[in-house]
């Protein structure tokens, strides 16, 4: 029996669509919280989503201590110094940062953040998911 495309082609997209739409609805429905981002609304758990990403990708060239590194990441992201350095136990617990203390010239030591073999490893592979992630999406949107 063939099929006749015209036909089934119009289901499909309605179909389609449909679930997009229930999914798009749940999503937004079940997030709570949004923050505003660059101009835009952008719902936390995106956020949530990429600050650890964000954070390693900020490590790759040279070790930074806590406060530079919320200072460079809420240039574009609204990020907490609080929410920021959750992260940064969170991944040091996790073996993809160690610390150090240093000395600085106008106050207590600082304590510096260094991006482990296994955390640049872990960035690479993380960041390769989510370009992958994000060209769905876009295809999508």
């Amino acid at each position: 029996m063939a099929l006749n495309m015209s036909q089934t082609q119009p289901s499909l997209f309605k179909a389609l669509t449909a679930i997009f739409l229930i999914y798009y609805i749940a999503i937004h429905n079940s997030l709570r919280y949004s923050t505003a981002i660059g101009g835009m609304n952008m719902d936390a758990q995106f956020k949530k989503g990429v600050l650890e990403l964000v954070v390693l990708s900020s490590l790759q060239e040279e070790d930074r201590y806590g406060y530079e590194l919320t200072e460079s990441i809420s240039q574009e992201l609204d990020v907490t110094a609080g929410t920021l350095y959750l992260v940064l136990r969170r991944l040091k617990e996790a073996g993809y940062l160690t610390t150090y203390l240093q000395e600085s010239s106008g106050g207590p030591a600082r304590k510096y953040y260094h991006l482990t073999d296994t955390g640049r490893a872990f960035f690479i592979e993380k960041k390769q998911e989510w370009i992958t992630f994000a060209r769905k999406v876009e295809k999508l949107l």
